[in-house]
């Protein structure tokens, strides 16, 4: 920890505001502000405080980003209650995430992450926000089944933010967790925006390998991003049913519209040639899932699935025993069999790949 012992520590670094260099005077300045912090707290005889209601769950570390950290806390006036405290360095950053999680409360909008509550440290001056604490979610070997119903809820909380303006624009795995029920919850809308059609959103906006075609282009006005970002979502949750798609691209940061187009290509031929009686057919909630993920995948935002088709489709919709045999495990020991005692597969008649 830096130590001051007085305020001639501070007034000696006058040496940097006297040079004439930009980046000597920068320098300064943030160290000044370091210092200042610092006398502060150490006059205080303590390190800055999360707020009189809030304590910082020492058993957690704290974790830093570009614009933000996050600590664990126990809310004191709600029963020790395990929250998590947001705090944002920017205030312009601050202004606009609050703005949009006040929007959020106020539509009480579905499966997605509420604000609990927000003040300001009295010490370090950064706006704090206070949300409730999750559980982390591992789609690792996911049934069947429960893609379906987190397909389902994501779409849910899409359907109402999209029925109100709002776009995410960073929709990823990594902004996917579970409440104490077990129910997908969609968190981090610091990047999210209400459309507006004469203002395009920011290009490339997004976690790379989710970014939609239409973000890198610099045409992207509506909510249809989220969609195709659900799609990659969706796609990875699918890798283990959809054999030979090239799902396992999904994730990367260098995926992009053609590589969605390859994987969409590949879906389809594998329907085609199905249908036409040369490959053995996946059963039915399978091919309602491929189905639904080229509507997700669709290069033209105007043409592409919304979130209220989704919560539609017939693979959300499905009965649970027309997903008899589709659990991870069970799916895994079928593919071993089937490559164990298939032999070589037939000749498969040549498809010509398709180009738009």
């Amino acid at each position: 920890m830096l130590r001051v012992e007085s305020s001639r520590s501070f007034e000696g670094c006058t040496a940097f505001r006297r040079s004439e260099s930009p980046a000597a005077v920068a320098t300064w300045q943030a160290l000044s502000r370091a210092i200042q912090l610092e006398l502060k707290i150490q006059q205080e005889g303590q390190k800055p405080k999360a707020g009189s209601r809030y304590t910082v769950n020492s058993s957690f570390e704290k974790v830093n980003t570009e614009l933000s950290s996050i600590e664990h806390a126990f809310d004191t006036q709600d029963g020790n209650k395990h929250v998590v405290l947001k705090r944002l360095n920017s205030p312009e950053t601050a202004e606009h995430e609050l703005a949009i999680l006040r929007k959020i409360n106020e539509a009480n909008l579905p499966h997605v992450l509420r604000l609990r509550d927000t003040f300001e440290d009295s010490v370090t001056g950064e706006r704090v926000l206070v949300f409730p604490e999750l559980k982390r979610f591992d789609c690792n070997k996911l049934d069947l089944v429960k893609v379906a119903k987190y397909v389902k809820q994501l779409a849910t909380g899409l359907k109402a933010a999209h029925a109100i303006g709002l776009a995410h624009l960073d929709l990823s795995i990594s902004n996917l967790m579970l409440d104490e029920n077990d129910d997908l919850v969609i968190i981090d809308w610091g990047l999210a925006r209400f459309c507006d059609p004469a203002h395009v959103h920011p290009i490339g906006r997004g976690t790379p390998g989710y970014i939609a075609p239409e973000m890198y282009a610099g045409t992207a006005t509506c909510t249809a991003p989220d969609i195709y970002s659900a799609g990659v979502i969706m796609g990875q949750w699918l890798e283990p049913y959809l054999i030979d798609c090239s799902l396992s691209y999904l994730g990367s940061k260098l995926v992009r519209s053609s590589t969605t187009s390859f994987i969409t290509r590949k879906i389809q031929d594998h329907l085609d040639t199905q249908r036409i009686g040369y490959e053995d057919p996946w059963c039915p909630v399978v091919t309602y899932a491929a189905e639904l993920l080229i509507k997700m995948f669709v290069v033209e935002p105007s043409r592409r699935i919304t979130a209220a088709e989704i919560v539609q489709d017939p693979f959300v919709l499905a009965e649970d025993s027309e997903f008899e045999g589709t659990d991870f495990q069970s799916n895994a020991a079928a593919l071993l069999r089937q490559s164990v005692c298939c032999g070589s597969p037939r000749d498969k008649p040549r498809i010509v790949m398709r180009y738009r």
